[in-house]
C-alpha cells in the first residue's frame, strides 16, 4: 500500500530565491537540477513574509493551445540602493530559471531552461517613514511544465 502521511511539521513562506540563467542549466528532471556554474547565479534577498507564489493549472479541456501552468513569483527586496540597482537592470527583460527554498527547506524549481521564467522589477520610496522604499520584483510565465520540487541543486 502506498501513503502519504500527515506530515509532523508544515511550514509556509519563502526562505531564499535565487535566479539562475537558463544557459546555466544542464539538467532538470526526476527532482534534480544539475548547474554548470555558480558565477552567474544571483540569490536574491527578500523581506521574510514578501515571496508569493502563484500558480494556476489550466488543463487542455479549457485552452486551445493545450494545457499549461500559469506561474508567477513576486517579492519585496527592501532599500533602494546602487548595488542592487544595477544588478536589477542587469536583469530586466531577461528570463530565468528560479529556485526557491520554501519554509520547509525543500527547493522548488519554476521554468526549464527551454521555458524560463521572466523578470520584471518596479522601485519606489513609500509615501511615509512606515512605506516600504525597495523594489518589487516579479517573475512569470506560461509553461507546459508544473513547478518541479528539486533537491538542493548548490550542494555538490
Amino acid at each position: 500500500m502506498k501513503s502519504i502521511n500527515k506530515p509532523g511539521d508544515n511550514l509556509g513562506g519563502g526562505l531564499k530565491l535565487y535566479a539562475i540563467p537558463p544557459a546555466l542549466v544542464s539538467a532538470l528532471s526526476a527532482g534534480s537540477m544539475t548547474v554548470a556554474s555558480t558565477t552567474d547565479v544571483i540569490e536574491m534577498y527578500f523581506t521574510p513574509g514578501t515571496l508569493n507564489f502563484d500558480q494556476e493549472h489550466v488543463p487542455a479541456t479549457k485552452d486551445r493551445a493545450g494545457g499549461y501552468h500559469a506561474l508567477k513569483i513576486t517579492a519585496f527586496t527592501p532599500k533602494l540602493s546602487n548595488d542592487a540597482e544595477i544588478i536589477l537592470e542587469q536583469m530586466r527583460n531577461r528570463s530565468y530559471v528560479v529556485v526557491f527554498m520554501d519554509g520547509n527547506e525543500q527547493f522548488w524549481a519554476c521554468g526549464t531552461a527551454l521555458q524560463p521564467m521572466r523578470f520584471a522589477y518596479t522601485s519606489g520610496t513609500g509615501n511615509d517613514t512606515s512605506g516600504l522604499n525597495g523594489y518589487s520584483i516579479t517573475f512569470e510565465r506560461r509553461t507546459s511544465n508544473a513547478p518541479m520540487l528539486i533537491s538542493d541543486p548548490f550542494t555538490e
